[in-house]
């Protein structure tokens, strides 16, 4: 008796196992969380202005995970397709770039509106549509507006993009910049076109994916654009560019 007992018992058991085992494999699977693109390795260039007049501007974004001094970097122009330098820009020793932070350029003659955007004045914003921008770090490209050595005749143009009377900027899914200078240049494929002298977005940029690096004892202000890019600060001494966080 005990024994046909056990039997069935162990029957319905093993019924019961092979229904939770096929039911099991029927489970959907859930995904994990979305995985972002890591914050960038360097800077690159967010924001161009080749507006009325002079209202040019060039906007130099930080999306690494801290502080970048700016010792090792320059900014170069090269006019109507040259190949040497026509203009450098040399940041002030002690000048510095937080995480998710921007330094903007201007030109010395630009309107009081853009020149209210400025970190510094330069003659490396004497650009037209046709000339070329080099981010450089230890004399090493890292960043490209343009195409070096090629003059395109009055600008780089498609899709409405373009490198004459208007303002672009980076989309936020570029997250490094282009290191091949001399590659052929299309604005539509890394850039986005507003009307020519939009100076609204100078100041902050968006890259996806970007993350703030953690601070102890803070908390972050979504206000301030945590998160994105765009926290500003300036030192006293008017040089050294840094986050604060008050």
């Amino acid at each position: 008796m005990l024994s046909g007992k056990w039997n069935k018992l162990k029957r319905l058991t093993n019924v019961c196992l092979a229904s939770a085992l096929a039911f099991g494999g029927m489970l959907p699977l859930i995904p994990g969380p979305t995985a972002y693109a890591a914050n960038a390795s360097d800077l690159f260039f967010s924001e161009y202005v080749e507006g009325s007049s002079n209202n040019k501007a060039v906007e130099i974004f930080n999306g690494t995970d801290h502080e970048i001094d700016l010792s090792n970097y320059t900014v170069e122009l090269y006019s109507n397709g040259a190949s040497t330098a026509t203009n450098t820009f040399n940041f002030t020793a002690g000048t510095a770039i937080a995480s998710g932070d921007v330094f903007v350029i201007v030109n010395s003659s630009s309107g009081a509106a853009l020149k209210a955007k400025k970190n510094a004045e330069s003659s490396v914003t004497n650009f037209n549509g046709d000339d070329t921008l080099l981010l450089k770090k230890n004399g090493v490209v890292i960043d490209t507006i343009g195409q070096l050595g090629f003059d395109p005749g009055t600008k780089w143009a498609d899709s409405g993009v373009e490198t004459v009377d208007k303002t672009l900027v980076r989309k936020s899914s570029v997250v490094t910049g282009d290191n091949q200078p001399e590659d052929s240049f299309n604005p539509s494929l890394e850039w986005v076109a507003f009307p020519i002298d939009t100076f609204s977005n100078l100041g902050t940029h968006t890259m996806d994916g970007f993350t703030a690096p953690a601070v102890a004892g803070v908390t972050a202000n979504p206000a301030a654009g945590a998160g994105s890019g765009g926290h500003r600060g300036l030192t006293s001494d008017g040089n050294r560019w840094r986050q604060r966080l008050l």
